[in-house]
């Protein structure tokens, strides 16, 4: 049996919640996103960025941290559903919230609905299928990234470029420099800390693991990154570049027989640098 091991570097940098939210050294508010899809071709966003695609069809239930995508004042949450093929059964089922985290719970648990929206099934929509709404966080949610990116109207060559390589580079480092490949990340490791209360070191020592965990398998191989087939999703009130390959992979994909690891980059302009934000 092959047995097939999807883990996105977003899961890495924020999985010590699922040992015990309650267990940061800094007491902060945690809000988080659970979402329930069945039979869906789906993408859900926050603030207008992709931070889930459903792409097959399958069910999903999770719920993730989302103080990353957050900011204090209005937010939007929303999602995307697209046609199926040829299924002539397609009846798909959304349901999306975000809710502030009571602090008494140990697993993440709703203190407040912040905001929620519902598709239920029904054949009778015409798709893509879009359906949002705003809510409001009236404490101050801590992050750097949005004092800090610049705004992006447009992409040009120069940029993709740029963005290319820094892809190529932690494509590289992760298998053969797990230290480097911390350092390319770095505003993004030290803006979880800060957004979900965590120690940079605890979040560092995670992802060199999930590398060297990586780098012990056998066999592995990464797809190529060929930036004629790179698509560059300007997102988040143009603070934000969500990098995906045209085909819905995300830009940096490993696979061997046994596993496909794939990775979520999403890149900002700070300070006139092209860097790797979330």
């Amino acid at each position: 049996m092959k047995y097939i091991f999807i883990l996105k570097l977003l899961i890495f940098l924020t999985m010590i919640y699922q040992e015990n939210v309650m267990s940061s050294q800094i007491e902060q508010k945690k809000y988080f996103i659970k979402i329930e899809m069945k039979g869906a071709k789906a993408v859900v966003y926050i603030n207008d960025i992709p931070i889930l695609r459903n792409p097959d069809n399958e069910g999903v239930v999770t719920t993730e941290p989302a103080n990353l995508w957050l900011k204090s004042g209005k937010n939007t949450l929303s999602y995307t559903v697209f046609p199926y093929g040829e299924i002539k059964e397609y009846n798909p089922s959304v349901a999306l919230s975000v809710f502030l985290h009571n602090n008494k719970e140990d697993y993440p648990s709703p203190k407040e609905i912040l905001g929620e929206i519902k598709l239920d099934r029904d054949k009778d929509h015409e798709y893509p299928l879009n359906k949002s709404i705003e809510f409001i966080i009236e404490d101050d949610v801590k992050t750097k990234l949005w004092n800090d990116a610049e705004k992006i109207i447009n992409l040009s060559k120069k940029d993709k470029m740029q963005i290319i390589s820094v892809i190529r580079e932690l494509s590289e480092a992760i298998l053969k420099d797990a230290e480097r490949a911390i350092k390319l990340q770095m505003y993004k490791i030290e803006d979880d800390a800060l957004a979900e209360g965590k120690s940079v070191e605890k979040l560092i020592d995670v992802a060199s693991h999930s590398y060297e965990w990586l780098q012990s398998q056998k066999g592995v191989k990464l797809d190529n990154i060929d930036i004629d087939k790179i698509k560059f999703n300007i997102c988040g009130d143009g603070q934000l570049i969500n990098v995906i390959k045209d085909n819905g992979d995300e830009a940096i994909v490993y696979e061997s027989e046994d596993m496909y690891f794939d990775i979520a980059l999403y890149f900002s302009k700070i300070n006139g640098k092209w860097t790797i934000v979330r």
